[in-house]
């Protein structure tokens, strides 16, 4: 799962204070953070993975992304990538902004376009995500530090110094690996391992923890719209509305559209 808020925030806006909601509430947040994935036409995690392209001339239109750790071409069809670019080779755009949209060949590059003509002839390993929209890490440092000695790459609980300095619903970086928050106990965190393509890895005592931010819109509008759904628990899931010709009929929630207005710059006009 991914949450673009947090268990904590989200029971304060709806003056809970009990745990007994806590896994419904955490679901809420997960289905409001898809919505805004499914209205949006992008993600706002960040998944580390490897995808593929069909070759092009320059410019070649890519998934939303944050940085590369290679590009590589199959340059003869043959199945397999033989080339891989320098980061000198390539640009990626908008130059002074993240997340990265379009890639153009550099004007001292050793190559004419990328794979161009070749089916599935782009290849490329990286961060994809809309991420903060700010910066090509976007993530900031917990000022907390893994207190197991060392945490084994198997376990599910990591102790801390002060579980106040979390929340469920958040995903944690410890070098490498993403973790996702489900529960916490004082200073124990119950966590996923090695998610959005990472890798679990064992990581030695007061290893630095930093959490993933998202941009504030959606942070907002994930939390409106989970504190809503939960609402409409004690209204059927629904409003009644009347007309004089055939009665009554239920009239069934989206996105609301306010919330749809807050993300609605978000959206992803680039032609894929």
């Amino acid at each position: 799962m991914n949450c673009y808020a947090d268990l904590t925030t989200l029971k304060r806006r709806l003056s809970i204070t009990g745990t007994g909601d806590d896994t419904d509430l955490l679901q809420l947040l997960n289905a409001a953070s898809k919505a805004m994935n499914l209205y949006t036409d992008r993600f706002f995690y960040c998944d580390e993975t490897t995808r593929y392209y069909d070759g092009t001339a320059s410019p070649i239109l890519l998934d939303d992304l944050l940085s590369v750790t290679t590009f590589k071409l199959d340059e003869d069809g043959d199945g397999t990538f033989e080339s891989t670019m320098a980061t000198t080779d390539y640009l990626l755009y908008p130059l002074n902004e993240y997340p990265k949209l379009y890639a153009k060949i550099s004007n001292d590059s050793d190559y004419g376009g990328f794979a161009s003509g070749i089916r599935k002839g782009v290849e490329i390993a990286g961060v994809f995500g809309f991420g903060d929209g700010q910066s090509s890490t976007p993530y900031v440092s917990s000022g907390d530090t893994v207190q197991d000695d060392p945490l084994s790459s198997s376990a599910t609980t990591i102790d801390v110094t002060d579980g106040d300095n979390f929340a469920e619903g958040q995903t944690l970086r410890i070098e490498s690996e993403q973790v996702y928050v489900s529960s916490i106990s004082t200073n124990t965190l119950t966590v996923s391992r090695g998610v959005n393509g990472t890798t679990a890895a064992e990581h030695v005592q007061t290893t630095a923890i930093s959490i993933y931010q998202y941009p504030e819109d959606i942070a907002e509008a994930t939390i409106i719209q989970a504190a809503r759904l939960w609402k409409r628990k004690d209204t059927a899931f629904g409003n009644m509305t009347g007309f004089t010709d055939i009665g009554t009929a239920k009239k069934v929630h989206g996105l609301d559209q306010d919330v749809k207005q807050i993300v609605l710059r978000y959206k992803r006009r680039t032609i894929r």
